[in-house]
């Protein structure tokens, strides 16, 4: 069996984050798909967090056709099918921040690199497609000119566990050359 998934969002060029997760099973030899869907994340946990004047701004938004509440940057990590005919999926919130600036006693041009590795959302879809249960973890993971190496996500996947594994503190990280 091969399992196929992505993140799913609105065809709008103004619109680029995430709205739910697509996700297929595919049998190779027959080429015939077994089971695939599509799970919409809700509005209540995509804004869970948010203060109340973002969630205002928001639901403005959307009134005014502008767009729905949405997760950005987010990177699906994980998706394990499970014998049950459900799947168990990671996503992380990532993105790289460019600062460039100039040394003004040199002239020297300078970029540096931060890559943020943050809030992870772990998810289970049941058979029928909808959400057995969703959760958001709380992380925030920071590097400066290294490619985020030592960052992110390690998983292991159980019977009926899923692990994760991260270090979010920055006391513990230290160079590595």
């Amino acid at each position: 069996l091969l399992t196929v998934s992505a993140l799913t969002g609105n065809k709008d060029k103004n619109d680029n984050g995430i709205k739910g997760v697509y996700h297929a099973t595919i049998e190779i030899q027959t080429k015939k798909i077994i089971s695939q869907g599509k799970s919409e994340f809700n509005i209540a946990f995509i804004t869970k967090d948010w203060s109340e004047r973002a969630k205002k701004r928001a639901l403005e938004r959307a009134e005014k056709g502008k767009g729905t509440p949405e997760l950005y940057d987010y990177e699906l990590r994980e998706m394990y099918p499970l014998k049950d005919g459900s799947i168990v999926g990671v996503l992380e919130q990532f993105f790289v921040q460019n600062l460039t600036y100039s040394d003004p006693r040199t002239g020297m041009i300078y970029t540096r690199y931060v890559y943020n590795y943050d809030d992870l959302i772990t998810f289970k879809i049941a058979p029928d497609n909808s959400f057995t249960w969703i959760k958001k973890i709380q992380k925030n993971q920071t590097s400066v000119n290294d490619y985020g190496y030592y960052s992110s996500i390690s998983t292991i996947k159980g019977d009926s566990t899923l692990q994760l594994f991260f270090n979010d503190d920055g006391s513990t990280y230290r160079d590595w050359e």
